[in-house]
């Protein structure tokens, strides 16, 4: 009767052949010679990633999927600037708002500037040294903060270099200023209108917001200095 050997636990599920038996030099018949079997292939299995790269492909994964939900790319946002309020330093003690506003329309920012206040000293009527612009936009302050910054061609004979920097963050915006110098005394009667602030309408001068508070004069002696910031 045809024999079969049992499957090798390396191969899977051999074919086997029937054998033959051999010829023994006495004329009997002895045990079955090997089979011819024909093994079957195996399957190829790809290699198991280790634990660790598993975790990044699925945080990498994560991050993508939450990337395409919210409709962004990661690291494809970039924050913007919208602050609009500068401070100039360094101008020229004897340029007044008017002077001022002047250079700043010839130097191409005319219709671009909302607020601006030029603070004095009540002692001397002079101009403190500094200013508060806003202007319109985002993008129109920073081309001013560009211009402006390290500019030195006045007018005037002097050797200052303007420094132009961000105001406060709660002096950005026109409403902020409006709201932080309405009830100030910078705005009493007794004030000249050359050392108040000026707000600007689509260009032009426009009258200030009245105030909510009953205004106080400036205290005799003191100087800008104390309103402007």
């Amino acid at each position: 009767r045809p024999c079969v050997l049992p499957a090798s636990p390396q191969l899977a599920s051999p074919a086997s052949v029937p054998c033959t038996p051999t010829k023994l030099p006495d004329g009997g018949r002895g045990g079955c010679a090997q089979p011819h079997s024909v093994p079957a292939p195996r399957a190829t299995l790809p290699p198991t990633p280790p634990a660790n790269a598993v975790r990044q492909l699925s945080a990498v994964s994560t991050a993508s999927g939450s990337d395409e939900a919210s409709g962004s790319v990661l690291g494809s946002v970039e924050e913007v600037d919208a602050r609009t309020t500068m401070m100039m330093r360094n101008i020229p003690s004897g340029l007044s708002r008017s002077g001022l506003l002047a250079l700043l329309y010839r130097e191409g920012f005319h219709g671009k500037i909302d607020f601006l206040y030029v603070p004095v000293d009540f002692k001397t009527g002079a101009a403190a040294g500094y200013a508060f612009v806003n202007l319109t936009s985002p993008a129109i302050a920073a081309k001013f903060r560009s211009h402006f910054n390290r500019f030195s061609a006045w007018g005037v004979r002097t050797t200052m270099i303007c420094n132009v920097s961000w105001a406060r963050d709660d002096q950005q915006g026109l409403a902020a200023n409006i709201e932080r110098y309405r009830n100030s005394s910078v705005m009493h009667l007794s004030v000249a209108e050359e050392h108040r602030p000026l707000m600007f309408v689509d260009g032009v001068p426009a009258s200030f917001p009245k105030p909510t508070k009953r205004l106080w004069p400036p205290r005799t002696g003191c100087s800008a200095r104390m309103f402007g910031r």
